[in-house]
């Protein structure tokens, strides 16, 4: 079950505020004899849209979560099958306008987590050095603190999409953990032969950090995929 409502109200005359947004996701998910796995409830009381696009948000996410098995969180921390948590977290976030040459996107993300409690801190910085050419590099730092142990991870992200065409395109998606030690990079290339048909190809190559003394990365797995679509019209 997945209701959600929106309202969007839009104001005429001001110089700088263009409107806000308010919304409601409700998400429920039940096992095969109907009880409650999960159940998150996000609420946006407010949202401002200005007139460039920018935008300032609160959110507030009620979450409740029963574990069918043992969730091993972090190296040594597990938390037992069966257990039930109801938390509440708060995130306050900011993003300037896409069409800018530099672009930022911050964050932060406060609350209850599971039995304790936890704070992630995020920021993306955005470049568009000329058309058809974005970049970006993103980290985003968490502190868990639970009755089971306490963690930090920071997660570090990079993209460059090129816009060669209006009807070829190149995103590659570059990230590493401190969790997994793992670093992964996507390319997804797309030709739009012509509106409804195109042509996917997706590359995926992960890595495995080997601790020191060595400290080497070890290749895991890579993948290649195609789709093709087709639109036939009558």
């Amino acid at each position: 079950m997945n209701p959600r409502a929106d309202y969007t109200p839009r104001l005429r005359n001001h110089p700088w505020i263009q409107g806000f947004r308010f919304r409601t996701d409700l998400s429920v998910l039940t096992d095969p004899e109907n009880r409650l796995l999960t159940r998150e409830l996000q609420v946006r009381p407010i949202e401002v849209v200005f007139r460039d696009s920018s935008e300032l948000r609160f959110e507030v996410n009620r979450q409740y979560q029963r574990l069918e098995e043992d969730f091993e969180i972090s190296d040594g921390i597990v938390l037992p099958l069966g257990a039930a948590y109801d938390f509440t977290r708060y995130r306050f976030r900011g993003s300037t306008a896409p069409q800018y040459v530099v672009g930022v996107d911050t964050g932060v993300e406060i609350g209850d987590f599971f039995s304790g409690r936890r704070r992630d801190y995020l920021l993306e910085l955005g470049v568009r050095p000329r058309r058809g050419v974005a970049l970006g590099l993103g980290t985003e730092h968490s502190e868990v603190d639970l009755a089971e142990g306490s963690f930090d991870t920071d997660v570090f992200r990079l993209t460059a999409n090129t816009q060669v065409s209006p009807w070829i395109s190149l995103v590659n998606n570059l990230q590493y953990d401190t969790v997994s030690h793992e670093l992964g990079w996507q390319m997804r290339f797309r030709w739009i032969r012509q509106p409804g048909n195109d042509l996917y190809v997706v590359y995926t190559h992960d890595w495995n950090e080997v601790p020191a003394p060595e400290r080497r990365l070890v290749t895991l797995d890579t993948r290649l995929a195609t789709k093709l679509v087709y639109t036939l019209r009558f």
